[in-house]
């Protein structure tokens, strides 16, 4: 994940609004639909922009990249079988995408890879643990 240059105030501000809303709230959805034995499926996207909608170019643009396939069989096969492994159009080989549940497993897509983690590398560490832990006073 490397270094963040915490210099500028902007972006300590992107930071925080982005662990704050999207990052750790997605795994707090993610957590409680999974403890109700719901099946969620979480990704990190490190490909591309890595920007709030970093997907849509590999989705929608006509990118024939590997990335772009497996993207397109993941979502088309989730919106199909509510599963993203279901069913693969493409001949790109994936690892089949895991369910969250209680490990927190989550398909981490890189522009060189596409890898299994758990979320405990991403949004279970301190920066989320912050929120959890106070989140009452972080209300409006």
């Amino acid at each position: 994940m490397g270094t963040l240059n915490l210099s500028s105030f902007g972006i300590r501000l992107l930071i925080i609004f982005s662990d704050f809303v999207i990052n750790c709230g997605t795994t707090t959805l993610a957590q409680a639909f999974a403890s109700r034995n719901l099946p969620v499926y979480k990704l990190i996207f490190n490909t591309g922009s890595q920007t709030h909608g970093a997907t849509t170019p590999f989705l929608f643009d006509e990118d024939d990249s590997d990335n772009a396939k497996a993207m397109k069989d993941w979502f088309v096969s989730f919106a199909v079988h509510l599963d993203p492994s279901a069913k693969r159009w493409s001949d790109v080989e994936t690892p089949k995408w895991p369910a969250y549940g209680k490990n927190g497993d989550v398909l981490v897509v890189n522009s060189t890879d596409v890898d299994i983690s758990t979320d405990d590398r991403f949004d279970l560490g301190e920066r989320c643990a912050f929120w959890r832990e106070n989140g009452d006073i972080a209300q409006n």
